[in-house]
């Protein structure tokens, strides 16, 4: 509530400061808002893959505990060790997009942002005449309402990720540890 307001608060400013100056930033922030948003997606949907394979590497793990002398006694070693290594490694995988993927987008954000809410700003005060210390004023603003409008949409992507994690755990607690019976198996 606090950074809607905030960002709402700052908006209203702007606008009565300098309404061509409050245009840009008008555009830009739902604009970045949106591209927050499907970077927030993907990331969402690497954060729930990778929460769904990590149940895996768990429940893998679980079993080659509770089982070994049942693949102990069935020459079942490399088969199940293999089998867990591959799971691991998609987990790995998994989670260097993910991060991959979140760094893209705090540095997509932030570049964009900054470009938009600063430099932007500048020049088109310079070029339509407004005074130095509107062009601050504006400035200043649009750098508050960023970063209220960058809060928010990392919370909702916070949300997001906690949800889609939540899913993965309410299926954990319903799961039943099991060897599957291997095509090769004596």
């Amino acid at each position: 509530l606090q950074n809607a307001l905030t960002l709402a608060a700052s908006l209203y400013v702007m606008v009565h400061t300098s309404f061509i100056l409050s245009l840009p930033v008008l555009i830009m922030v739902p604009l970045l808002g949106y591209l927050g948003g499907k970077f927030a997606q993907k990331t969402n949907q690497l954060s729930y893959e990778s929460s769904a394979i990590g149940k895996e590497v768990n429940l893998r793990s679980q079993e080659l505990f509770e089982m070994a002398k049942v693949v102990k006694i069935f020459n079942r070693e490399n088969a199940e060790a293999e089998r867990f290594s591959t799971v691991a490694e998609k987990f790995f995988q998994l989670g260097t997009k993910l991060t991959r993927a979140t760094i893209n987008a705090f540095v997509f954000q932030s570049s964009l942002g900054d470009f938009f809410t600063k430099y932007m700003l500048y020049i088109l005060g310079v070029a339509v005449g407004v005074s130095s210390g509107h062009i601050m004023t504006i400035v200043t603003l649009a750098g508050i309402a960023q970063g209220a409008f960058t809060t928010l949409c990392s919370k909702w992507t916070e949300f997001q990720q906690t949800h889609g994690e939540t899913a993965v755990i309410r299926d954990m607690m319903t799961a039943k540890a099991e060897v599957v019976d291997a095509p090769d198996a004596v």
